[in-house]
């Protein structure tokens, strides 16, 4: 009589664990397993059901939020363009005014009609740029479309990839002062030139900005007070380019004094 009571209790336990498995479950877990791809014979000795069905659906899970990462990257490339940047750079001797005649007839002709905007607020490159465009367009007459062409020769980007507009790195040429010392290479942060060629100019022209505040482009410009703009002739003899012009007055930022006496000037 014990015997058939406990028979009766175990196959009743066992009705009752059967009655406890939720069968779609398990049909979605079978389901799961073939979109996934990933099915792999696990005893249920070993595995419960719904610990199998857990699995299968943080599997399933996991596989589509890989797909949507996939998917996502895939629109990303449609509405991105990719191109390549490159940077190359290299040291140029300081201008000797002494003995360079080119480098003094720069001067002359600067202080003829010099184009010097003071105190200039804003912190953008474009903007910067576009101020001394403006000044350059009104006092010296520079044609619009000279000065348009200009500020976007100016920059690496096309304007509508131009973002911040707050690096240095987004200039397309640069001259920046270096001095070396044994313990290494102490960079001019305080001034930066930018050039810019152009086949329609006839002339070169050269605009000077005074920063009102310190500005931070970047990685070794991080004390900018002023930048200097050089457009230049793309057909030009090889003492009078951007990179020559610029040199010249790149020569002259090196001069404490000269800095001195630009940053205390009023007019």
């Amino acid at each position: 009589m014990r015997r058939r009571i406990r028979q009766q209790q175990q196959s009743s336990s066992t009705r009752e664990t059967v009655n406890s498995v939720n069968y779609d479950d398990v049909i979605s877990a079978e389901r799961l397993t073939e979109e996934v791809g990933e099915h792999k014979m696990i005893p249920m000795s070993n595995l419960s059901v719904n610990s199998l069905v857990q699995n299968r659906r943080q599997s399933a899970g996991n596989f589509r939020r890989r797909m949507s990462r996939d998917d996502l990257q895939d629109e990303e490339d449609e509405f991105y363009h990719r191109e390549l940047i490159l940077k190359i750079r290299k040291t140029l001797p300081l201008k000797n005014f002494r003995d360079e005649i080119r480098a003094r007839r720069d001067l002359e002709k600067f202080l003829v009609q010099p184009v010097v905007v003071l105190d200039v607020p804003h912190t953008s490159l474009d903007k910067i740029v576009d101020e001394l465009l403006s000044k350059l367009q009104k006092d010296l007459d520079v044609d619009e479309k000279i000065t348009s062409q200009a500020g976007k020769s100016f920059f690496t980007f096309q304007e509508t990839y131009q973002d911040a507009m707050a690096s240095v790195d987004h200039l397309k040429e640069t001259i920046q002062g270096v001095s070396y010392k044994p313990d290494g290479a102490d960079y001019e942060e305080t001034w930066i030139t930018a050039l810019c060629t152009l086949p329609m100019v006839n002339k070169s022209h050269v605009a000077i900005a005074r920063l009102r505040n310190p500005l931070n482009l970047g990685n070794k410009c991080e004390e900018v007070q002023f930048v200097i703009a050089i457009i230049a002739p793309k057909k030009e003899k090889f003492t009078k380019n951007a990179v020559e012009i610029g040199r010249t007055f790149s020569s002259m930022m090196c001069n404490r004094g000269f800095r001195h006496s630009l940053m205390v000037a009023e007019t």
